[in-house]
């Protein structure tokens, strides 16, 4: 059990070890620490030990490439939800539609009375009442199979 433990420390390099290396590569790929670190982490998931990286050389500047071209690439940006949800809801074909269901469940008496019923609107008309949690979640489903086809 001693053993082991003695074992992985030798096998351990320390922050000083590891920055020098990272200086080394740097200086040696002629690019920027943070460049030269991620290739090197990026090396070591592979299985590469950092004190061997002169033996690496070629397979971190492949990742050195690799890091400098994700530098580069454009990043999508985040798509806003919320905005795009308030845009698609306070349009007037949306405002209209809700109108019509809102008006049926008033007609038929049940607006707001917690039944859990909807007005089903399938296929653009309102066809009666359906549980809320089939009828809102039919959308959805619909959006989930076009996506596997």
């Amino acid at each position: 059990m001693e053993k082991t433990k003695t074992r992985k420390k030798e096998e351990m390099i320390t922050f000083k070890q590891y920055t020098d290396i990272i200086s080394k590569i740097s200086k040696k790929l002629d690019v920027t620490k943070d460049i030269a670190t991620a290739a090197l982490i990026k090396a070591q998931q592979k299985g590469i030990d950092p004190i061997k990286w002169q033996k690496y050389i070629t397979i971190l500047n492949t990742f050195v490439k690799i890091m400098i071209k994700a530098e580069h690439e454009p990043v999508d940006e985040d798509r806003d939800y919320k905005d795009e949800y308030k845009k698609f809801q306070s349009s007037k074909k949306m405002k209209t539609y809700r109108v019509e269901l809102n008006r049926y469940n008033r007609k038929k008496g049940t607006y707001g009375n917690k039944d859990k019923k909807d007005a089903s609107h399938k296929n653009g008309k309102i066809v009666g009442f359906e549980d809320e949690s089939a009828n809102r979640g039919r959308a959805e489903k619909s959006r989930l199979k076009e996506r596997e086809k």
